[in-house]
């Protein structure tokens, strides 16, 4: 993107040796756009070491609820340990958003009808231990695994930190997203 705006600038620099009185535009738009974009382009490199694209939540997610996820279009993953934190209910680990495309999206959809772990909605007494990203009303699947305590979709037993893994999934959207926090339960 950047040779647009300094080709602007160069093309300016010509006409002003030929001595036309329009080159002053090409000049002042090129510069202008050349920071702008310098500056915006910059967050990708500011950003990239805390994205990953790599399969493991999908497979420690497959791992505790005994389901194979179909394979999937794209896969996001924000390190969430990496920083400070500005979230007041639990530690987060990781959040990642996984895309599906129609087909593994219906294959997915059907998977999760037939599984009794995955909610079709949060209960009340549930929504103290959710993931600080819970919107129920977002997702028409949602699932609560308690690492610590090896439940699904209850209270813990015992007051304390509780590791957890909160998954919903959005049938408009075709995206399932992955929690994995602790959480402190009192």
């Amino acid at each position: 993107m950047i040779p647009i705006p300094l080709a602007s600038i160069i093309l300016g620099l010509i006409l002003k040796k030929k001595k036309y009185y329009k080159y002053k535009k090409n000049i002042v738009v090129g510069c202008i756009m050349t920071v702008l974009l310098c500056i915006y382009g910059s967050f990708a490199f500011i950003t990239a070491p805390l994205q990953d694209y790599s399969d493991e939540p999908i497979l420690v997610l497959e791992q505790y609820i005994d389901m194979d996820i179909p394979q999937h279009e794209q896969i996001v993953t924000q390190d969430w340990t990496k920083g400070e934190q500005s979230v007041s209910r639990g530690y987060i680990y990781y959040y990642s958003t996984v895309y599906f495309d129609d087909d593994e999206a219906k294959e997915l959809e059907k998977m999760l009808a037939g599984n009794d772990k995955w909610l079709r909605y949060i209960p009340n007494e549930l929504i103290g231990i959710t993931s600080p990203f819970a919107d129920s009303s977002a997702f028409e699947y949602n699932l609560i695994y308690n690492i610590s305590e090896d439940e699904f979709n209850t209270l813990p037993d015992r007051f304390g930190n509780h590791r957890c893994i909160n998954a919903f999934y959005s049938e408009h959207s075709q995206c399932l997203i992955i929690v994995e926090y602790l959480i402190s339960y009192k």
